[in-house]
């Protein structure tokens, strides 16, 4: 969930090069550089909120630091050649103080700090898809802006299902609140390409009916599930937008 629109993005990028006369390869590579430097963003995210969460345990803490100097490595030369990149940062300075703020409090499970991940993972899918411009915000191809949008609905989606089926299972606020948001996906998907309407009623019956069972599904089958909505899901949006 974390790669999955930077990997469309940057797909989406070496195609549209190749349209356009460009060089795929070099977009290629500058996305790939993108894409490492995100992951291990995540990786110093992932090991600052577990410090945070147990409240300074210090085995979270070289983790944490290895993470970021390597960040520091990959990053900082990438931020130099293309900084255009650096448009971006106070957007994900705000993502990045929700999410670790979330872990402080104790609520890196709430629908807000969900939001603020799901945004940060789907960002990165128009970011990358402006690697033919440098990165320049104000470059990103229509294309990489709605697969962005498309990653989002999808996983957001997969989070407030994932609540229904374990930790809210027979909450009917959140059944209610799934509902809604995969019958708005599915309302938005019909507006731009029919199959994605038609998998979004699909994840629209999943939504209603099977958190309705009277007993819970595994988590292990809840997860796997989810990794193959996400793998449909990604083949789809890239048919959708190439």
């Amino acid at each position: 969930m974390v790669l999955a629109p930077g990997l469309a993005g940057t797909i989406i990028a070496g195609v549209l090069a190749l349209r356009f006369g460009a060089s795929a390869s070099s977009v290629w590579l500058r996305d790939l550089w993108l894409l490492l430097a995100w992951a291990l963003c995540y990786c110093v995210q992932f090991t600052a909120a577990r410090w945070l969460v147990s409240r300074r345990v210090h085995r979270y803490l070289t983790p944490m630091i290895v993470y970021g100097v390597a960040l520091a490595v990959v990053g900082l030369p990438l931020v130099v050649i293309h900084s255009a990149i650096l448009w971006w940062a106070p957007v994900y300075l705000v993502l990045a103080g929700l999410s670790l703020w979330a872990a402080y409090t104790h609520r890196e499970r709430s629908l807000w700090a969900n939001a603020a991940d799901v945004v940060a993972a789907s960002l990165i899918g128009a970011i990358a898809g402006s690697a033919v411009a440098g990165f320049r915000p104000s470059d990103i191809p229509r294309a990489a802006l709605v697969a962005a949008m498309a990653f989002l609905m999808v996983e957001y989606g997969s989070a407030l299902f994932v609540k229904t089926m374990i930790r809210k299972f027979g909450d009917p606020r959140y059944h209610i609140l799934s509902v809604l948001w995969h019958a708005a996906m599915a309302a938005a998907g019909f507006l731009v390409q029919p199959l994605w309407g038609a998998i979004a009623v699909v994840l629209l019956l999943r939504a209603i009916m099977l958190p309705m069972r009277s007993e819970r599904i595994r988590p292990l089958y809840v997860g796997v599930e989810e990794g193959v909505v996400l793998a449909v899901a990604f083949v789809v949006i890239l048919i959708g937008v190439l």
